[in-house]
């Protein structure tokens, strides 16, 4: 019992100092500095709302259709991940570039844009000949 609990107490160690490595290497920066999180925009171009993970808790935050979102995270690198009734249908991984983009006069450190599926435009359908139409019209209806 005793060698149970000092393998899992040392598994929890292991993974809070792995988790905390980021937070730990962020504070290591100019002595005084405000810690601030990275604060980004998400946008939805598309007609169903997106549930995305929150990165800060284990809730769910939901991306509205045609909407935006202003997502908080406090890690340098993240995988954004959106479902859709259970299914994942959005995946990005986004590197956060502090202050780097305006948008409507807020500065943000990353966007993101969920955008619909849209064909490749280099596809071209292939066409049937008139006449194989026509005789395929005939053949259908009689």
């Amino acid at each position: 019992m005793k060698l149970k609990t000092f393998v899992w107490l040392g598994l929890v160690a292991l993974v809070l100092v792995g988790c905390t490595g980021p937070y730990l290497a962020r504070e290591e920066g100019i002595p005084g500095e405000e810690i601030r999180p990275y604060v980004g925009l998400i946008r939805n171009f598309t007609e169903y709302d997106i549930t995305i993970p929150s990165h800060n808790s284990s809730a769910s935050l939901i991306l509205p259709a045609r909407g935006s979102l202003e997502l908080k995270v406090w890690q340098p690198n993240i995988k954004l991940i959106g479902y859709v009734d259970g299914q994942q249908v959005y995946y990005q991984s986004i590197r956060v570039k502090p202050r780097k983009y305006v948008f409507f006069g807020k500065t943000y450190d990353f966007l993101a844009e969920v955008n619909p599926e849209k064909p490749d435009p280099w596809v071209i359908p292939q066409l049937v000949p008139r006449s194989e139409s026509i005789s395929l019209q005939r053949h259908l209806i009689c």
